[in-house]
């Protein structure tokens, strides 16, 4: 007697199994990436390291949507979740931003207007909710939209950890881009706004933060 195929129980193979996303107005099908990352940090007991999970399964076929200022909704193709185009970062009290990569010649990380969501059917079957947990407001839109971040220096007081957090984000795209050190430097002033002026401390910093790190 022929053996069964085993079955596959990954996260990718359950995606692929629910071919079908909610409508973009079905507003019920759709959890706010902020639910999402909870939902994640809950399992994790870590921030960043529920920011680098969600990532993942965003650039692994998890339908996102994004809702505009205006009301318009689109979906997020996975292939714009790279830290050359889209990228999640943790500011702790600041909360969970999505930014976008700057043009050439730009001196400041871009937080994205709008709202941003996941297909709730899509995710649950990723990352099951907790037994008895409470439903989750899907209005995410009632709160004041997120401001962009106006370019110029900032205090830099935390800058080397958010240079940690960020430098997290490329490992978890593309572990290769650590080998160029030079061109972590040149990316990281051009995206972010709080790294210093000076290309010797920022690069000081990236070797000592990359010193340990089997690459």
């Amino acid at each position: 007697m022929a053996r069964k195929a085993k079955a596959d129980h990954t996260p990718d193979a359950a995606v692929e199994k629910m071919a079908a996303q909610p409508p973009l107005d079905d507003d019920a099908n759709w959890l706010p990436m902020k639910a999402a990352h909870q939902r994640w940090a809950e399992r994790t007991q870590d921030n960043e390291l529920a920011v680098i999970e969600l990532t993942k399964a965003l650039a692994h076929d998890l339908p996102c949507m994004k809702r505009s200022v205006t009301g318009e909704r689109t979906l997020v193709e996975p292939a714009m979740w790279t830290p050359d185009r889209l990228m999640m970062l943790w500011f702790g009290t600041d909360g969970l931003r999505v930014v976008e990569r700057v043009q050439p010649g730009q001196s400041a990380v871009l937080t994205v207007r709008g709202w941003f969501y996941v297909s709730q059917p899509h995710f649950d079957l990723l990352l099951p909710p907790p037994a008895g947990s409470a439903p989750v407001d899907h209005d995410d839109a009632s709160d004041t939209p997120p401001p962009r971040a106006k370019p110029g220096p900032k205090p830099y007081k935390d800058w080397p950890k958010l240079l940690a957090r960020w430098l997290i984000a490329v490992a978890a795209d593309d572990l290769k881009r650590l080998q160029n050190v030079d061109a972590l430097v040149i990316d990281a002033q051009n995206l972010l706004e709080w790294a210093p002026k000076d290309n010797k401390d920022l690069r000081a910093k990236i070797v000592d933060l990359l010193r340990d790190v089997r690459r």
